[in-house]
């Protein structure tokens, strides 16, 4: 293709795209988007879209249905793409795709979702039709959007399982799937490491590796190790839940004399349109719900009716478990027999390519890690790992209390409801009366042994005996403080292995505690706090050995207000300082390609308070060769000459990425304002998170930011985005700027 032509067609796509994105602001003009006898769609001033039904609820889902597939149509479709494992039928014919397919194909979830169908109750059922319909509805009677046409892609009619499989995406993309990459990761080290790294495991993850023995550790060895992690850079689309904050405050603590209740899911940020769809329905009976869900599924998760508020945290339950197989001719060892492996194919068509037939092997445990899975060859004999999710099955009773919790009018109506709930959340609950409740929720598998470590799969006493009982779960109604905080941290014991560490929570507790009375205005101060608890640690260790020293390296740190804020030196300065700490004392343990590779994942990033512990409590394995303030002031020494110039960057610098449009990934111009250029405030441990790794690729920081004075008849909103996933629409971007600034709208519940 010559130059000319090249100019000629992107010129041509340019004028496409002007003259769609007039069609679309003129579109976003008309406030009466549907009307029947039955329900009306409004566009509010907010670029919300208010739905009232006059008849029966599940005109309300089907309003619902409409309004995702008129504003994140896109979303919506590429989302049950991946469900399905067709990004490569659908979308591209790229090798990043193609192993997207493959990961999701052994996931299962779309036959889960098929089989869910049959077990799903009616009136459950019949909402999700309605949804469903309400979709249709809108495919049937508009184009498709430019994007779509773009890359040559139908999406074909909705129907409930595709509702179904973004569901269970939504559950475990981030959540439960983070806690299968920190196990595979720490086998991976048992695999190849020496008896020096084995031990370092052991302590970095105490008391939850004491049963790694020698027979176990010898087994893994021989284990065939694959790496098979999700390639989430290609996974825009389906979102990536990782840490949460969620509070609720009784009326004795609030000024207004209500309780109030305050959500701020962290999710990916670098992306438009926003992972959340906010939505305000009027439902037939006149209780007014506003709330956010993922488009594609009806039902929303975090939700503010005229009776009651609550949202939620991930909670880090046991739902992934890896089962060490002996395979044989074609067979697995199940107890003192081999038993033949469930061995089935599946094609992945390819856009413009030939299709790839995978082929899949399971054991009574789970699916197995085979090298290639287009292999035509049979299996191997040797020892593989299996895995297996115990969210699977468990989608009727959680749609169900879904739906049905929107109708709690009490804290304890909800924590019954929400308490069937198969994934991992920790919920927070105000209601109207004057209540606040936690409930956890999540489908754990019931079995004896260590929830971290692999299982002799062929063991049947150490195999999965079900799903742990409801009972098990913790529920909280009234806390004396008059207060209730959930940060990702562990709650209860015996279901949770690995956490995120209790730097969020406690900071929130500690603004909480400092004051009497607490009013909206506070909350939302909270809400934007990057006060960083953990440097203080660190600083209380390394400011006493650094009092002599006049350094600017030194007048940074000793200055600095201990606040990721953007225009903060001393944050780059001790940020700077943080990761020459920690890379000297952990690399030796991972080797260097290992440790940078860990420190720009969700690794360090995820699971950093397992680390600092044993920087705090001067563990023995790792400061066996130098004292701690031996590798305190090395450090320092090792990056102090970066900071004798008058250029030293701001926090904000180093803490750039971009919203990039989920489909076309900033390949696009920027004049056509498909991307936004941001900066993050906030790091992984502040209230305000500002998570940023992966080459700045992947990002966790507040999605979404509520508060709900029960007393109020309306909440404040904000998301990272706006209403619209159409590009050109001017709720695209509409509420970037009040998001950043901690700038909230009113959403009415009259």
């Amino acid at each position: 293709m010559g130059v000319k032509t090249k100019v000629t067609i992107m010129s041509v796509a340019v004028f496409a795209l002007i003259i769609a994105g007039v069609f679309n602001w003129l579109d976003d003009s008309v406030q009466l988007e549907w009307v029947d006898d039955h329900l009306t769609v409004n566009r509010l001033e907010s670029g919300l879209l208010r739905i009232e039904c006059q008849l029966h609820d599940d005109y309300c889902w089907k309003a619902v249905g409409y309004a995702h597939a008129r504003d994140r149509y896109v979303q919506m479709c590429s989302a049950r793409l991946a469900g399905k494992g067709h990004l490569s039928e659908g979308l591209a014919s790229i090798d990043e795709l193609l192993a997207a397919d493959v990961l999701l194909k052994r996931t299962r979830f779309y036959e889960d979702a098929k089989e869910a169908v049959n077990h799903i109750d009616d009136e459950t059922l019949a909402s999700l039709q309605a949804y469903a319909d309400g979709v249709n509805h809108y495919f049937e009677t508009n184009p498709r959007p430019l994007e779509f046409i773009t890359v040559d892609y139908t999406p074909e009619p909705w129907v409930i399982e595709d509702s179904l499989v973004i569901g269970l995406l939504t559950g475990y993309i981030g959540l439960a799937e983070s806690q299968a990459a920190i196990e595979k990761a720490n086998i991976e080290i048992i695999h190849t490491g020496n008896e020096t790294q084995i031990e370092f495991v052991k302590n970095l993850f105490s008391p939850e590796y004491n049963e790694l023995d020698t027979e176990l550790i010898e087994l893994i060895k021989k284990t065939k190790i694959f790496n098979r992690r999700f390639p989430k850079d290609s996974l825009k689309f389906v979102p990536d839940f990782h840490a949460s904050n969620n509070w609720a405050v009784s009326g004795e603590k609030s000024v207004s004399g209500n309780t109030i209740y305050c959500s701020d899911p962290h999710l990916e940020v670098n992306r438009l349109p926003s992972v959340w769809y906010e939505t305000v329905m009027k439902l037939s009976s006149g209780n007014v719900v506003t709330g956010v869900g993922i488009p594609g599924y009806p039902f929303p998760a975090i939700v503010t009716t005229n009776h009651i508020s609550f949202g939620v945290t991930y909670g880090f339950m046991d739902q992934i478990d890896y089962f060490i197989e002996e395979i044989k001719d074609g067979s697995y060892k199940d107890g003192d027999k081999f038993t033949p492996l469930k061995k089935s194919t599946h094609t992945i068509n390819r856009k413009g390519k030939d299709p790839k037939v995978m082929t899949m092997y399971q054991t009574v445990n789970g699916v197995v890690e085979v090298e290639d899975d287009f292999s035509v060859e049979p299996i191997k004999d040797g020892y593989y790992l299996s895995m297996e999710y115990s969210g699977l099955g468990a989608l009727p009773v959680t749609v169900r209390a879904m739906k049905d919790s929107i109708y709690a009018k009490t804290v304890e109506e909800a924590q019954n409801m929400l308490s069937d709930v198969a994934i991992s959340l920790n919920y927070i609950i105000a209601d109207k009366h004057g209540n606040i409740g936690y409930q956890q929720s999540g489908s754990s598998p019931a079995r004896d042994g260590s929830r971290i470590l692999p299982i002799k799969g062929w063991d049947v006493n150490a195999r999965w005996s079900g799903r742990e009982s409801k009972d098990v779960l913790v529920s909280i109604l009234n806390p004396e403080s008059g207060y209730l905080v959930t940060a990702n941290n562990m709650i209860g014991k015996g279901l949770i292995n690995v956490h995120m560490g209790f730097y969020r929570k406690e900071r929130i507790e500690h603004l909480l505690q400092s004051k009497e009375k607490l009013s909206s205005e506070d909350m939302k101060s909270i809400q934007m706090d990057v006060y960083s608890e953990r440097a203080v640690s660190y600083l209380e260790i390394l400011k006493p050995l650094i009092s002599e020293d006049n350094s600017k390296l030194a007048n940074l740190i000793r200055n600095w207000d201990n606040k990721y804020d953007l225009d903060s030196q001393g944050a780059y300065a001790y940020f700077t300082y943080l990761i020459e700490l920690v890379s000297q004392i952990f690399e030796p343990f991972y080797g260097k390609t290992a440790w940078d590779f860990c420190v720009d994942d969700q690794c360090y990033n995820e699971f950093h308070y397992y680390y600092d512990k044993l920087i705090f409590e001067e563990n023995e394995l790792i400061f066996k060769e130098k004292t701690r303030s031996d590798y305190f002031l090395d450090a320092f020494e090792a990056v102090k000459a970066k900071f004798e110039t008058d250029d030293i960057p701001r926090w904000g610098d180093i803490r750039k990425t971009s919203m990039n449009n989920i489909l076309f990934a900033g390949q696009l111009p920027d004049f056509l304002g498909f991307d936004q250029a941001i900066e993050l405030a906030g790091y992984v441990d502040t209230v305000n998170q500002g998570q940023l790794f992966h080459d700045r690729k992947v990002t966790f920081s507040p999605s979404y930011r509520l508060i709900a004075d029960m007393g109020n008849d309306y909440v404040e909103t904000v998301i990272p985005g706006g209403a619209s996933g159409r590009v050109f629409s001017r709720f695209y971007k509409s509420e970037i700027d009040n998001w950043l600034n901690g700038n909230f709208k009113k959403v009415q519940l009259k």
